[in-house]
């Protein structure tokens, strides 16, 4: 089985479609505008977190997870050159 991609060009802006089918809903979409508002969503759970020096800990619904996110200590930078003085002259 294979899947044509057909590309519908709207201001300038492609969009890659599968059919003509999608084609055609995708243009009545932008034609007649914005359909009826969806019903609201139930509640969210929220989601906690906290640092413990380089811990981070989240909870959420699923549960609690925590890991260290402190990295390998990185090799010593080269020696800067000693700047002593800086002038900013205004333009």
């Amino acid at each position: 089985m294979s899947i044509e991609m057909k590309t519908l060009t709207i201001d300038d802006t492609t969009y890659e479609v599968v059919d003509d089918t999608a084609r055609k809903t995708i243009e009545e979409m932008i034609e007649n505008g914005a359909g009826q508002p969806g019903a609201d969503g139930k509640d969210g759970v929220s989601v906690t977190h906290s640092w413990n020096g380089t811990t981070l800990t989240v909870t959420s619904a699923s549960g609690t997870s925590s890991t260290n996110l402190k990295g390998d200590t990185g090799a010593t930078g080269a020696q800067g050159i000693g700047i002593t003085k800086i002038t900013i002259t205004e333009v």
